[in-house]
């Protein structure tokens, strides 16, 4: 099966960019009257009889036409009461641009109706969200709502202005009834936009006003595409003229960089018209960034003298003028003129607010590179996660006042707790019991998040006696300062312990600031304790594996010894049956005593000969060990008689049975013992000697004392080591320690050689 690849950012932007076009194509279209309308052509074109039968099929649309009629620049008042008297008075382009403005005024307020019915589901679901941002709104935290009455008030401002500036500048050759349809219509695209992504409109808007610009920008951002491109798409699914669709594309852009055409004339006049009204604060516009230079713009398109003034008298009362026929509001010139000093206000306040906000930020990030910056001058060279826990807690002193102050450190090992003492001097760290389970829940809710001043409550039964220091245990908070974990690369988990209201003053994306870079010494701290551990696991290692290939060349040694030995034991034996043998015979024939002697000297060398090929195949060849349950008096006596017959000597030996009946391999531990007790009885044939047999960490130790005269330091190092001997000439072969550490591995024990002051230990230590 082909997984298919991730889209890359680009692609998916492109993909939500046709999710919201295709949500804009889904909006309904204009009214049958609009599009009848707009299909009739031009004015040489159309009989006026036409024009009166399309109005006259919609009442309503009839009604605003007359009222058209009322205004007192035509001087005809109620006198006109039939539609066709009133396009014959106003002229058919008056009449169809009006008519498609009520017509798109209807619409759009209609689809805000149902939008905002369509919503009421999700805004059911969602009551505590909405509860929690009207609050914000209402605080004063800079979100913003889509202001549909302001919206429509703005848009029928700059049509208005635009339908000024057109009758006052006839050279531009633009009628004024489109000028003033293409001013309604030129920010359709924020209705839009607002209309099928509400709360996503929303977030532009809030990002607007707190980034002091205008929303374009913003929509790009978070949105993919701005009004503009969503107003051309619907102006197109609408078939709205494209003279229109052009103004909506190109509004707002400099005089000089309008391409040339027909249309960049009306375009520009909707441009500075925007700019007087919002220099005018008339209605809410979805822009907040600085207000274009609407003198500069009226220059630049060379308009009449006289400039943004000539037009800002009749634009009142033609403003509310439209709005009384639209059924908008019911508002007067001075009540609208009352209503932009209100706007203006309003925004000047936003601005105060704005600069205070950031008055605000200023001091609490002063405050916080201030307490950054103590924090590095106290810190100094830190090398231990205790050091660096002192240190934080004392930057928490200076950062927020005086106070109880404690950092509370979770890594691989334990908790651990730092405290500052009367005088602001970090106390030693002190290792906490385990956590209590049931209060894991609430510090691993504390490690995902939790609030800020989170009370600890529940945590003093834990913190005991440590925490008596802090005065009244209701006031303690704790503060997340490490979301890491034992061990892992994003560090400790630690928590700042202290009786003080830490969000203070501070917002908490500042106060982030400080708590990370105290979380950044934690964990460095943690990582470099780490890796001094690494660093003497590492040293053992390199010791282990030094020993293991000591151990390692010794068994390679052995193993070629085995070879020999066995070889030679192979090829020797029967030379040795022999000379055994025929010695032997020897003996008993011969009657001269000095011959016997001889005889017998052939036979016991061949005899240790023999011996000697044995040790050496038991070198090579590691027993096999078959433990029982044993009488271990029987094993000693055995072993001390084969050590005396060895020895050539009848030395007394104390023992001292503290185990009786062990399970071990009573042959190998017979073998071991007596090597043991030849060495002790050779070295000390005087005596005293004894053994001892105790049990210890689930092991039986055999204990050979002597009070010979000790070890060399030869002895130390190669005592176990093949073919050494530290006995005089002739007096030992070098492998009776070699074959009883042989013999003791097979059983998993050990034999030590122990140095005293006067005389030697041997102990023989085998699990049970």
């Amino acid at each position: 099966m082909t997984v298919p690849a991730t889209p890359t950012p680009d692609l998916a932007r492109a993909r939500q960019v046709e999710m919201i076009l295709e949500r804009v194509r889904t909006l309904p279209t204009l009214s049958p009257v609009a599009a009848r309308l707009l299909a009739i052509g031009t004015i040489d074109e159309v009989l006026i009889s036409d024009v009166v039968k399309i109005i006259e099929s919609d009442p309503a649309l009839s009604a605003r036409i007359l009222g058209l009629c009322r205004r007192a620049d035509k001087g005809l008042g109620d006198r006109i009461t039939t539609v066709k008297r009133a396009v014959l008075m106003l002229g058919i382009e008056a009449v169809r641009s009006a008519a498609l403005s009520v017509s798109v005024y209807d619409l759009m307020t209609r689809e805000d109706e149902q939008a905002s019915e369509a919503l009421d589901a999700s805004m059911v679901s969602e009551h505590a969200e909405a509860e929690s941002r009207n609050r914000r709104t209402e605080s004063g935290g800079g979100e913003r709502a889509f202001d549909r009455k302001g919206f429509w008030k703005h848009s029928i401002a700059v049509a208005c202005a635009a339908e000024l500036i057109a009758q006052n500048n006839p050279k531009l050759r633009v009628m004024p009834e489109e000028a003033f349809l293409a001013g309604l219509l030129h920010d359709v695209g924020k209705l839009v936009l607002e209309l099928v992504l509400p709360r996503s409109y929303e977030r532009v808007l809030a990002l607007a006003h707190r980034r002091a610009c205008d929303s374009g920008a913003v929509e790009r951002t978070v949105l993919g595409l701005d009004h503009h491109t969503a107003g051309r798409r619907v102006a197109e699914h609408w078939g709205l003229p494209e003279p229109i669709q052009n103004v909506i594309w190109l509004h707002g852009q400099a005089w000089a960089a309008l391409p040339e055409g027909p249309d960049r004339a009306l375009t520009g006049i909707v441009t500075v018209a925007k700019a007087v009204c919002r220099r005018l604060h008339l209605g809410w516009s979805g822009d907040f960034g600085p207000v274009p230079d609407a003198d500069r713009l009226w220059s630049d398109m060379g308009l009449k003298q006289g400039g943004p003034a000539l037009i800002a008298g009749p634009l009142h009362v033609a403003i509310a003028d439209r709005l009384k026929i639209l059924g908008l509001d019911d508002t007067t010139p001075p009540g609208l003129l009352l209503e932009s000093l209100a706007n203006a206000n309003r925004q000047l306040s936003d601005l105060n607010n704005a600069l205070q906000e950031r008055a605000t930020l200023s001091v609490s990030q002063t405050k916080v590179l201030e307490a950054i910056e103590q924090f590095h001058a106290l810190g100094g060279p830190r090398r231990t996660v205790a050091e660096t826990m002192g240190v934080v807690a004392q930057s928490a002193l200076r950062a927020f006042g005086p106070g109880y102050f404690g950092v509370l450190v979770q890594d691989e090992f334990a908790w651990r707790l730092v405290r500052l003492d009367a005088s602001g001097v970090p106390v030693g760290a002190v290792m906490l019991e385990a956590l209590p389970e049931r209060l894991a829940s609430a510090l691993t809710a504390l490690s995902h998040g939790a609030a800020l001043n989170a009370g600890v409550l529940g945590l003093l039964p834990w913190l005991g006696k440590h925490v008596e220091a802090a005065g009244d245990k209701r006031k303690l908070r704790v503060m997340p300062i490490g979301v890491g974990g034992g061990g892992r690369e994003e560090g400790p988990f630690a928590l700042l312990l202290t009786d003080r209201d830490i969000g203070e003053g501070l917002a908490p994306g500042i106060l982030r600031a400080v708590t990370a870079t105290w979380s950044a010494a934690l964990a460095s701290a943690a990582e470099r304790e780490r890796s001094r551990r690494l660093h003497d696991q590492l040293v053992e290692s390199n010791r282990a594996v030094a020993d293991m290939q000591a151990r390692l060349a010794e068994h390679e040694a052995m193993a070629k010894l085995g070879q020999t030995t066995a070889g030679a034991a192979h090829e020797m034996n029967n030379p040795l049956c022999v000379m055994s043998g025929h010695a032997q015979l020897l003996m008993r024939r011969l009657e001269d005593e000095r011959d016997k002697a001889a005889a017998k000297a052939i036979a016991d060398a061949a005899k240790e000969l023999s011996s000697l090929i044995s040790s050496l195949h038991l070198l090579s060849q590691t027993p096999e060990c078959r433990p029982r349950p044993v009488a271990v008096r029987a094993v000693v006596d055995a072993a001390v008689a084969h050590a005396r017959q060895r020895a050539g000597v009848e030395t007394a030996v104390s023992v001292d049975i503290g185990v009786p009946t062990p399970t071990l391999d009573p042959e190998l531990t017979e073998g071991v013992l007596t090597e043991l007790m030849a060495n002790a009885l050779e070295a000390c044939p005087a005596g005293p000697v004894s053994v001892e047999v105790v049990e210890r960490d689930g092991c039986v130790e055999f204990v050979v004392e002597d009070a010979g005269p000790g070890l060399s330091e030869a002895a130390r190092q190669h005592a176990f080591d093949p073919f050494f001997s530290d006995k005089r000439a002739g007096r030992g072969k070098g492998l009776g320690l070699t074959r009883a550490q042989r013999m003791a591995g097979a059983m998993g024990g050990e034999v030590r050689l122990v140095g005293l002051e006067r005389g030697t230990r041997a102990v023989l230590r085998v699990p049970q």
